[in-house]
C-alpha cells in the first residue's frame, strides 16, 4: 500500500507513533507523513522540513500544530505537492482535529481516507476539548454540535479508529453513524538508546496536557494527600496548557513542586523510569504516558472511577478519591504489590508494540480499500 498519513508533529525518537509509521515503511508499505516541524509537548522547537527513512518520508510543511490545524490552508501548494508526489492509495488522518486538512488532500486524490482518533465514544457524545476549537471550527464549516459532529466525521470517513479500550463495547454502535470503527492499542515502545536509570527516586510524576480532558484539576487535591500521607519528597509535573493548579501547588508546597512545560521522549521516560510511581487523572482513554509507564516499570496510580484499568494488577484504583494518599503509601510499604504492579504493566506494554499495532492499521487500511474496491466493481 501507498499510505498517506497526516499527523501532529511527528518527530522520530520523540512520538509513540512515529515507530507505528516506521513499521509500516518496514512492512514494505510506502508512508508519506505530513505534519508540523514544532512539537511543544514533546520539547521540540523546530525539526528538518524532510526526513527520510527508509520507505518513509516525513514532509514539514507546517510550523506547528495551530499552523496545521486553523490555517492549513496557507501550506495548499506545497500539500498538494507532496501528496501528488506520494500517489497513496489511501489517507490515513489522525486525530478528527486535521480532518480539514485531510479532506482537502482528498478532494485532490479521490482516495479513502480513515480517520483514528484517541477516543470515538467522547466526541460522539459532543465533548469538544478547549474554549476556542469549536468557534474556530464553526467558522471553518464544520458541524461542531453534539449532534451532527461525529456522523459528519463518520459521513466523511472510510474507516474510523479509535485507541480508547474503553469503545471496545460500543464499537458496533459507534458505526451505525457511517464509516466502520476499529478498536486499535497505543504504541509505546521504548526508544533505541534508551537506558533506565540505576535508582529511583522518593518521586510522583504526571506528564501530559494541562486540561478539562485530562483532568488535570484533580492534581489540585490528589498531590497533598501524596505529599502528607506518604515519604513522596516531590511531585514532578510536566506539560503545556492551563497549569493554575501547579501555580496553587507551588505556592503551598514550595520546591517540592517541580514544574516543567515540556521534555523529549529520551528525558519523560527517564523522568518516569527515576519516580517511584506515576500519577494520572485521566478516568478513561490510556495511552502515552500511561503506556510509558507500564514500559519502565513504574506503578501507576489513578483516580476514583477509571475504567478499562485492573485494580492490583496494572494500576491502583481507589474506590474513593480520598483513598489516593493511602494507596500512595501502599506503593512504599508493601514490595510484593510493587512487583505485581510492575508485572502487570510489563504484560499491557508487551501488547502495544510498533510492529502489532502497525500490523493492525495495516489490515484496517487494507480492509477499506478491499470494501471500497468492491463498491466501485459492483
Amino acid at each position: 500500500m501507498k499510505i498517506l498519513a497526516i499527523y501532529p508533529g511527528l518527530n522520530p525518537g520523540m512520538n509513540e507513533y512515529a515507530y507505528v509509521m516506521q513499521a509500516l515503511a518496514d512492512m514494505g508499505h510506502e508512508v508519506t507523513v505530513i505534519t508540523a516541524r514544532a512539537n511543544p509537548m514533546k520539547g521540540i522547537a523546530d525539526s528538518a522540513p524532510l526526513e527520510i527513512s527508509g520507505n518513509l518520508r516525513i514532509h514539514r510543511p507546517y510550523r506547528n500544530h495551530d499552523h496545521m490545524m486553523y490555517a492549513f490552508w496557507t501550506q495548499r501548494a506545497e500539500v498538494a505537492r507532496i501528496a501528488a508526489a506520494a500517489a497513496p492509495d489511501i489517507i490515513l488522518c489522525s486525530q478528527e482535529y486535521n480532518f480539514l486538512l485531510a479532506r482537502m488532500i482528498q478532494r485532490q486524490l479521490k482516495v479513502p481516507m480513515a480517520l483514528a482518533v484517541e477516543d470515538a465514544g467522547r466526541i460522539a457524545r459532543g465533548h469538544f476539548p478547549g474554549r476556542l476549537r469549536p468557534k474556530l471550527l464553526r467558522l471553518l464549516g464544520v458541524p461542531i454540535t453534539a449532534s451532527r459532529y461525529w456522523p459528519w466525521l463518520a459521513s466523511q470517513s472510510d474507516a474510523i479508529m479509535t485507541y480508547d479500550s474503553t469503545d471496545i463495547p460500543r464499537l458496533e454502535s459507534l458505526s451505525t453513524a457511517g464509516a466502520p470503527v476499529s478498536f486499535i492499542p497505543w504504541c509505546n515502545p521504548l526508544p533505541d538508546g534508551f537506558i533506565k536509570p540505576s535508582s529511583r527516586e522518593k518521586r510522583v510524576v504526571y506528564i501530559g496536557t494541562f486540561n478539562p480532558h485530562k483532568n488535570t484539576n484533580a492534581l489540585g487535591w490528589a498531590i497533598p494527600q501524596i505529599l502528607e500521607q506518604t515519604p513522596t519528597e516531590q511531585a514532578l509535573l510536566i506539560g503545556p496548557g492551563d497549569t493554575a493548579v501547579v501555580d496553587t501547588l507551588k505556592q503551598r508546597y514550595g520546591d517540592r513542586i517541580r514544574y516543567l512545560a515540556g521534555c523529549s521522549r529520551l528525558e519523560a521516560l527517564a523522568y518516569l523510569a527515576g519516580s517511584h510511581f506515576a500519577f494520572t487523572p485521566l478516568k478513561a482513554g490510556y495511552g502515552g504516558f500511561i503506556g510509558d509507564a507500564w514500559n519502565v516499570e513504574t506503578p501507576l496510580l489513578t483516580v476514583s472511577g477509571t475504567v478499562a484499568l485492573i485494580d492490583g494488577e496494572d494500576a491502583l484504583v481507589p474506590a474513593s478519591d480520598d483513598m489516593v494518599g493511602a494507596l500512595a503509601r501502599q506503593l512504599y510499604d508493601d514490595p510484593a504489590l510493587y512487583r505485581r504492579l510492575q508485572e502487570g504493566g510489563a504484560r499491557r506494554a508487551a501488547a502495544t508494540s510498533a510492529p502489532a499495532v502497525a500490523a493492525s492499521i495495516a489490515d484496517v487500511l487494507a480492509g477499506c480499500l478491499a470494501r471500497k474496491q468492491g463498491k466501485n466493481s459492483a
